[in-house]
């Protein structure tokens, strides 16, 4: 619960920033450089964080609780760097295939609806990760003979 809460503050928390960036310095800047690499502010690319956080959950909290006289950062490291990966893909896609970008990132009705598709698609792969790992790594550290 500690880490799910710290995920979302986390996400709560960069929401204003967003919202500036998009909104005050954007249009104040020139046109070469609103050109941004990557998603801008919107829904979807919350919705791939939340993805990102699942992708975590499900590799460091079963692994972390299997043998806790083993407290190392190896689960820690592997699943960081999983989820790095994991962000590098989804980022290729949006460079490998820009008018998915584009789409995305413009203010249609049909934009929106998909951006909230995967908005809420990530909140619900979230959850079920959460769920998935909080059990795996219970069983995992009551099955053990402390």
């Amino acid at each position: 619960v500690f880490v799910s809460s710290l995920e979302l503050l986390s996400m709560l928390w960069s929401v204003p920033f967003g919202l500036i960036r998009q909104f005050v310095l954007l249009p104040n800047m020139g046109e070469e450089v609103t050109e941004t690499f990557g998603l801008n502010f919107n829904f979807a690319l919350y919705g791939m964080v939340f993805v990102s956080f699942a992708a975590f959950h499900l590799i460091f909290f079963p692994w972390y609780y299997r043998k806790p006289s083993d407290k190392n950062v190896a689960c820690q490291l592997v699943s960081l760097l999983s989820t790095m990966a994991l962000q590098g893909i989804i980022a290729a896609l949006f460079i490998i295939f820009p008018s998915c970008n584009a789409f995305l990132d413009a203010g249609t009705l049909s934009a929106f609806l998909v951006q909230l598709a995967i908005f809420f698609g990530g909140i619900i792969l979230w959850i079920l990760a959460s769920w998935i790992s909080y059990r795996a790594a219970r069983r995992r550290f009551l099955a053990l003979n402390l």
